[in-house]
C-alpha cells in the first residue's frame, strides 16, 4: 500500500506503529525531533505506509470483519509531520501493521468488490485503492506465492517504489 490516492481521490499509504518512523524509540527518532520534508516524503512513499484515507475508505467498502482489522492500524501513532505541514488528521500516515494474511485478504476482497476476475488488471473507480493494496502485499511478502508477514516495518531509510512515488499526494 504505499500508493497514495490514484484517480483523483486522496491516496492510500501504509501504516506505522508506535516504534515506526517519527516516533520515540523508532528508527525515525522521537516526535520531539523535527521531521524534514525530504525524509517525510521518502517514508510516505513506502508501500508499507498508508494514509488514514486509504484505511478508512477500504474499511467502509469492505465492512466487517476486515473493517475492524484495518481500523486497528489507525490506533497507532501517525507519522510525525514536518514543520509547515498544512494537513490535519485527515492527512495522517501510518505504518501498515496488520496481522499475517490481512493485506492479502483485503486485496482479494477489494478485487471481488470491484468484480475483477483473477489476474485482471485493476480498472475503474477502485483502481488506485487496489493498486495500493497490491503494492503493500508485495512489500510485505503477501504477494502470491510468498509467505505472509515476511517483511519488516518501514524505516526512515526505506526506499519508495517508483509506482508508489508517482501516486502519492504532495502535502
Amino acid at each position: 500500500m504505499g500508493a497514495s490516492q490514484r484517480g483523483g481521490a486522496p491516496g492510500p499509504a501504509a501504516t506505522r506503529g508506535p516504534s515506526g518512523p517519527g516516533r520515540a524509540g523508532g528508527p525515525g527518532g522521537s516526535q520531539a525531533e523535527a521531521m524534514d520534508w525530504e525524509r517525510y516524503r521518502r517514508i510516505c512513499e513506502d508501500p508499507r505506509v498508508v494514509s488514514r484515507w486509504l484505511v478508512e475508505r477500504t474499511a467502509h467498502l469492505l465492512g466487517a470483519p476486515l473493517a475492524g482489522t484495518l481500523r486497528a492500524v489507525l490506533a497507532g501513532a501517525p507519522l510525525a509531520k514536518p514543520a509547515g505541514h498544512k494537513g490535519g488528521a485527515e492527512t495522517d500516515m501510518f505504518a501498515a501493521r496488520l496481522p499475517a494474511g490481512a493485506a492479502k485478504a483485503t486485496l482479494a476482497a477489494l478485487r471481488t468488490h470491484a468484480g475483477l476476475p483473477p489476474g485482471a488488471a485493476p480498472t475503474g473507480p477502485l483502481r488506485g485503492i487496489i493498486i495500493a493494496w497490491q503494492e503493500l502485499c508485495a512489500a510485505t511478502g503477501e504477494a502470491a506465492g510468498r509467505p505472509a508477514g515476511g517483511a519488516k516495518a518501514p524505516t526512515a531509510e526505506a526506499t519508495p517504489t517508483p509506482a508508489a512515488a508517482a501516486s502519492k499526494p504532495t502535502p
